[in-house]
């Protein structure tokens, strides 16, 4: 896994009352989305299996985008 994952999506500023806050990784972004997508797609509805594929997605693209 990539160490860019872990940065945030959006720039939150900081806030004195959760100081450690960021909102959403990239990778936690990227596997939103991909989960969307395939449980649109997905008349079974294998959430474990979706959740599974959606992680699997996020971190091939977070690695593809490394490479460019």
């Amino acid at each position: 896994m990539t160490t860019n994952g872990h940065e945030p999506v959006d720039h939150v500023p900081y806030s004195q009352s959760r100081p450690d806050h960021f909102g959403l990784t990239k990778r936690e972004w990227f596997a939103g989305m991909a989960m969307q997508g395939l449980a649109s797609r997905d008349d079974r509805h294998d959430l474990r299996n979706i959740a599974v594929d959606a992680v699997t997605l996020a971190d091939n693209t977070l690695k593809m985008l490394e490479e460019f």
